[in-house]
């Protein structure tokens, strides 16, 4: 299944999600003069769809207007709800003085490679399909279906070093507006992490409550029909399992991540010290 089939079966799985969604709306924050734009900033493979899915029914549901934000710099916008496909396209500036309630979210690094090796191998998105001079004419993608497995890991190490992961180094965590999250954590406690979400972005109780409920609908087991770590290849949900890493990451892999992001894992509070990332797992490799 290429990108352009996988975002076909996510839509027509929205729209069925959004048909009894469609029929009522009502205005959900707690005073209409003081409605902030609603702001879901990720990162890459940190579940940019699954959000992005869940607030499509939330605007559909509450009449709000989605915007998706492929760049920056764009001048003042209009909308009701903001999604960033990267957090480094966040301009506040472009907000003027109008109020942000912000969610930003991020995952393990590592399990970050791991799902984007597996997904470069097949996305058609344009980037891993130009031919580059750095892999002697060849794609990204055709340079990491040419390697083993344990090289392509590497090679996506390098890779995202120097994008997302580097991104979620420099992203600003002491923004008061917005609020932090983890996929781990809201990966099975989608109620009460969308609850606390939805109340964060200014929703009256009712509506926080009836938006939880949505929210709830798009849960990894109901959009897929499988449990999480059950494995389907191609596909935006391939596997959604924290710690995946831990399975397929050699000390040569540890190494390396550690050579290419420094304290990265540290300072997100993945790990405690070096040592938590140097010493693989007792039966691993």
């Amino acid at each position: 299944m290429d990108r352009t089939q996988a975002r076909k079966l996510v839509n027509r799985t929205t729209d069925a999600a959004l048909v009894p969604i469609r029929r009522r709306r009502h205005n959900p924050f707690q005073a209409d003069d003081t409605a902030p734009a609603l702001v879901h900033c990720p990162h890459h493979k940190v579940g940019t769809v699954w959000f992005e899915n869940v607030m499509t029914a939330i605007g559909a549901r509450f009449g709000l207007r989605v915007r998706r934000v492929n760049d920056v710099g764009a001048g003042p916008v209009s909308g009701d709800i903001f999604l960033h496909r990267s957090s480094k396209r966040f301009d506040r500036t472009s907000f003027g003085d109008r109020p942000i309630r912000g969610t930003h979210m991020v995952r393990d690094p590592r399990d970050v490679v791991v799902s984007g090796y597996f997904y470069h191998l097949w996305t058609d998105e344009k980037w891993a399909r130009r031919p580059d001079p750095a892999f002697g004419g060849r794609s990204y993608q055709e340079h990491l279906n040419s390697l083993s497995q344990p090289e392509g890991l590497a090679a996506e190490i390098r890779r995202a070093a120097g994008t997302s992961l580097r991104e979620m180094g420099t992203w600003d965590y002491e923004q008061p507006d917005f609020l932090e999250l983890r996929y781990e954590d809201v990966l099975g406690n989608e109620p009460s992490t969308f609850q606390t979400v939805f109340r964060h972005y200014g929703f009256t109780d009712h509506a926080a409550d009836e938006a939880a409920e949505i929210a709830d609908g798009f849960s990894f087991r109901k959009q897929t029909g499988r449990a999480v770590g059950e494995v389907k290849r191609e596909t935006h949900y391939r596997s959604g399992k924290p710690g995946e890493w831990r399975e397929l990451f050699g000390q040569e892999h540890r190494a390396l991540f550690t050579e290419e992001t420094g304290d990265l894992l540290t300072r997100l509070g993945y790990e405690s010290d070096e040592s938590d990332r140097r010493d693989p797992a007792p039966g691993t490799h």
